[in-house]
């Protein structure tokens, strides 16, 4: 009886608790981008592969929920996917990937912030694989410009791709 009651007492406890840390006002998600990739790389090598002027939308998102940009905190990364398009291919050839989000007049390795990754990718993804978020503040001075770069970095590969490859990048921020 002794053991029920603490048990229920735990569970309670538990389930009361709620999460500390901002609130999430709003998710803005960047127009989905395709990049390709193709054979030719080099498993030993690491690929940058930019996106260039991707429109960002967070103002319009922001504007659209009569939010201003004094009344957010910050604007962090909160999902990605990327998958394969055409072909049912798999990305089991990568083992670790990141994306970085960079300002629209940089293109150099390693620009900007990373935002999402992934080290190890499993030995058995499928045609879509989602990335963590990275433990980052706030991106808002990025994303709330008006273009923005995104920068797949391809950083370690176990094997040289398949085939040619459209490979879609999905990207969500949580504003808070």
């Amino acid at each position: 009886m002794k053991r029920a009651f603490l048990l229920l007492l735990g569970i309670a406890f538990l389930t009361a608790c709620k999460k500390d840390g901002p609130q999430t006002l709003l998710t803005i998600a960047l127009p989905p981008q395709t990049f390709t990739v193709d054979p030719s790389l080099n498993a030993f090598l690491t690929h940058y592969l930019t996106i260039g002027n991707v429109q960002s939308t967070a103002l319009n998102a922001l504007q659209s929920s009569n939010l201003d940009t004094a009344a957010i905190q910050a604007i962090v990364p909160s999902r990605a996917t990327v998958s394969v398009l055409f072909g049912g291919q798999r990305l089991n050839w990568i083992r670790a990937m990141s994306i970085r989000l960079c300002p629209s007049n940089e293109q150099d390795p390693n620009c900007g912030r990373e935002i999402f990754w992934r080290d190890p990718v499993p030995e058995n993804a499928g045609s879509s694989l989602g990335l963590n978020p990275s433990a980052i503040d706030d991106i808002s001075n990025l994303l709330l410009q008006d273009r923005v770069n995104i920068q797949i970095k391809l950083e370690q590969l176990r094997s040289n791709p398949p085939a040619t490859m459209d490979i879609r990048v999905e990207l969500e921020f949580d504003v808070q």
